[in-house]
């Protein structure tokens, strides 16, 4: 295996999973509901990798 291939395997296993529903052929509220799921999985990740940087 590469070196990329272990970086990312290590990486995968850092980030945690996030499950995003996904609102194909709903009504727009879904929408709204996804897009603030995504919006907390965003500061989530963002506030993971901040910790992970100053480690």
């Amino acid at each position: 295996m590469t070196a990329i291939a272990n970086d990312l395997i290590e990486l995968r296993q850092r980030i945690p999973s996030f499950d995003i529903s996904d609102p194909f052929g709903g009504s727009r509220e879904e929408y709204e509901a996804t897009a603030a799921e995504i919006r907390t999985a965003l500061f989530r990740l963002l506030d993971k990798l901040e910790s992970e940087r100053h480690k």
